[in-house]
């Protein structure tokens, strides 16, 4: 009975350990992401460019009433 007794808390022990390594690991992990900013706005730049591209074909596309390619239409 002392066995498991001195195995419970060995096991304990050994997963408190194993948390404590975890948590600094993760502490660690969002240290470093902080430290080091992301100041490449090159993909963001390069999907709006892509959204305005894609946006321009739409309105394209859309049939005006009063407005027609190559001829405005006024109000007299």
């Amino acid at each position: 009975m002392l066995y498991n007794i001195n195995k419970r808390l060995y096991l304990f022990e050994k997963g408190r350990e194993e948390m404590a390594e975890v948590n600094v690991k993760k502490s660690s992990f969002f240290k470093e992401k902080k430290e080091v900013p992301n100041t490449d706005f090159s993909l963001l730049k390069g999907a709006l460019i892509q959204n305005l591209d894609r946006l321009e074909k739409f309105v394209e596309a859309i049939p005006y009433k009063y407005i027609k390619e190559g001829n405005v239409k006024e109000n007299a």
